[in-house]
């Protein structure tokens, strides 16, 4: 713990001393204690206990001028689950999560602008059940146009992969194409529509069904083209209302990841009385899988590892300029073939957050 404490802490005033050679860093801390109803998301015989968790948050520009800027954002936390029974050597699990991003964005008309932007997020686990490391990157290039008072499109292309230190996982390649577009005159009613597509190439055979109703490998990969299609609204009228529905469309070489879905989600914010804001926030997912089997019987895949129902509240209170408070109840599903099983948690969060 104390050596991973050491890497964040290096790596944060590295980011922080580059910001600082630009312009003016803001820097923030998040502390809060959480107590979770199923620690290691396990579908029977839950294991409930306490997480602490630590957040950095350093962000600034590295330079700035009228036409553009290059801005870097820097997000270090430590999780540590102190209910460690099921853990093999009986003491504590960590999670140490750290994600870099620059950007940058220069205005080369009085209509148009380009932006970009390279992420890197690692993730490093010891001792926790249900957790995978593993090493996040991506670049990404987008065009917004300013097609008339009020509205705009976007045209964005993305490039990125996952390399997990799971062995039970798989690495992925991903290609994006995206189309948006944006309409509002003023806060009070804003509409966004988009479409993409999405390319994903796997690390492990494509699998087909024999004739006896078995799932054997093949000689090549396997590959998905994902398309998806999204609308939103935006309202604010005494409260911020903001709803979105999207459908997925996989289609997969590989048997048993072929599927339709529908995503819902919608948050509400309203300032409530006494300096205490609330949210709450919904997310539900509905899929129908092409193939009625998952693709390794009496197995589990990352098919089903998807958040299928999320629903979260929150109260907040910003007690000074400096320092905010908040309550936070989160219930939490994931998904399931047909009658395959899948894990309910609830959690209860207390949080402190502070500028420094």
């Amino acid at each position: 713990m104390r050596g991973r404490g050491r890497v964040l802490g290096v790596v944060l005033l590295g980011v922080m001393g580059g910001i600082q050679g630009g312009q003016a860093a803001e820097v923030r801390a998040v502390a809060g204690m959480a107590h979770d109803s199923n620690l290691f998301e396990t579908q029977v015989d839950p294991q409930g206990g306490w997480v602490n968790r630590l957040y950095m948050f350093a962000s600034g520009y590295l330079l700035r001028r009228s036409r553009g800027y290059v801005s870097v954002q820097h997000q270090g936390g430590i999780k540590r689950f102190w209910q460690a029974e099921r853990q093999a050597d009986g003491r504590a699990g960590d999670v140490v999560v750290n994600r870099l991003e620059v950007a940058g964005q220069i205005r080369v008309a009085r209509r148009v602008v380009l932006s970009n932007s390279s992420l890197l997020k690692v993730k490093q686990v010891s001792r926790v059940p249900g957790e995978e490391s593993y090493l996040r990157g991506s670049v990404e290039g987008r065009a917004v146009a300013r097609l008339s008072k009020g509205a705009s499109g976007t045209l964005y292309y993305r490039r990125g992969g996952d390399d997990s230190r799971d062995a039970l996982l798989p690495e992925v390649s991903l290609h994006e194409v995206g189309i948006e577009g944006h309409y509002g005159r003023s806060r009070h009613l804003r509409g966004r529509v988009g479409v993409t597509w999405r390319w994903l190439d796997y690390d492990r055979p494509a699998l087909e069904r024999d004739a006896g109703g078995g799932v054997v490998p093949l000689e090549f990969g396997q590959s998905d083209l994902v398309r998806g299609g999204s609308a939103g609204v935006q309202i604010y009228w005494g409260m911020l209302v903001h709803l979105t529905y999207g459908f997925l469309d996989n289609r997969s070489n590989s048997f048993g990841y072929g599927f339709r879905a529908h995503r819902v989600q919608a948050l509400v914010i309203r300032h409530l009385a006494g300096g205490v804001d609330g949210q709450a926030y919904v997310n539900v997912q509905f899929r129908r899988y092409d193939d009625p089997l998952i693709p390794l019987p009496g197995g589990g895949s990352e098919v089903d590892e998807y958040e299928q129902t999320m629903g979260v509240l929150k109260l907040s209170r910003q007690v000074t300029d400096r320092f905010g408070i908040s309550l936070q109840y989160g219930f939490f599903r994931n998904g399931a073939r047909q009658s395959g099983g899948f894990y309910r948690k609830h959690v209860y969060t207390l949080s402190m957050d502070t500028s420094l």
